[in-house]
């Protein structure tokens, strides 16, 4: 698995050849998984399906229409600072872990334009 951010050049470049646009990056991340381009709550299940049990588990909510996940999405990314805290400054992967991220750095998202 390799991370890149969403409106990062790549980002964006891997979101277009998935079909998707700026719009459909709004308040989420992007998931590819085989050929197809995942957002919001299809994206989160898919990362699920890559962990450990108890969180592999979580997958078994996309049995859930995806509007309805997506609104349970929607209002968890509007609280998760509340809830998990803030950090003042973006993530930088370790070392050892540098691979696994495009470019070897993690870049914070930025507003559409």
């Amino acid at each position: 698995m390799r991370f890149v951010s969403a409106w990062s050049d790549e980002g964006t470049r891997s979101a277009a050849r998935h079909g998707l646009t700026a719009d459909d990056l709004d308040e989420t991340y992007l998931v590819i998984e085989g050929n197809r381009g995942l957002v919001r709550s299809d994206a989160g299940l898919a990362l699920m399906g890559h962990l450990s049990m108890p969180w592999r588990a979580l997958r078994l909510l996309s049995v859930f229409p995806r509007p309805l996940r997506d609104i349970v999405y929607a209002y968890i990314a509007r609280n998760r600072y509340r809830w998990f805290g803030h950090r003042a400054s973006c993530f930088v992967p370790p070392h050892g872990q540098r691979h696994r991220f495009v470019n070897g750095v993690w870049s914070a998202p930025r507003s559409p334009s």
